[in-house]
């Protein structure tokens, strides 16, 4: 495109990411906005992604000797999954935490995945089940205590 620079940059300012994405394979002078835009996200998102495979991979490598720590205590394989050692009786406050845990525990009852694939769908999950759940407590809560007022009242904003 021969637009001058400042026209670029209006247009990238813009657009979204994918459309973004698409103007930066047609004109080069698009790429350094995406990657301006898109490369913050991307470390996030990688950051997070690899704070949740490293503790699933300890629990795939883990594995074989599931079955002869069922008798014991949770402390040795949760301090050895979350990479930190664990107190006795410790409650997983952290929802990231918590999660691994539920993971591990059932990946210990199962005690027949192959791959850490298997693993990654439990953690899946897990996770889907928690938010389930929160929003269960949610609606509960404010059936509970009669808060319907709040959400109608919302309807004619939205």
């Amino acid at each position: 495109m021969d637009l001058p620079f400042d026209i670029k940059e209006l247009i990238a300012s813009n657009l979204q990411g994918p459309d973004l994405a698409s103007m930066a394979q047609v004109d080069p002078d698009f790429k350094e906005f995406f990657q301006n835009t898109i490369g913050p996200i991307f470390c996030h998102e990688f950051k997070r992604i690899s704070k949740i495979i490293a503790p699933l991979i300890r629990i795939f490598k883990y594995g074989p000797y599931f079955e002869s720590l069922l008798l014991e205590c949770n402390k040795p394989i949760m301090s050895y999954v979350l990479g930190r050692e664990v107190e006795d009786g410790e409650f997983f406050e952290d929802e990231f935490d918590q999660n691994l845990y539920y993971t591990t525990r059932t990946c210990i009852h199962m005690n027949n995945f192959s791959s850490l694939n298997e693993i990654i769908d439990i953690y899946k999950s897990e996770v889907d089940k928690t938010i389930r759940e929160q929003q269960e407590f949610l609606d509960r809560y404010y059936i509970y205590n009669n808060l319907d007022y709040i959400l109608n009242g919302l309807d004619f904003i939205f």
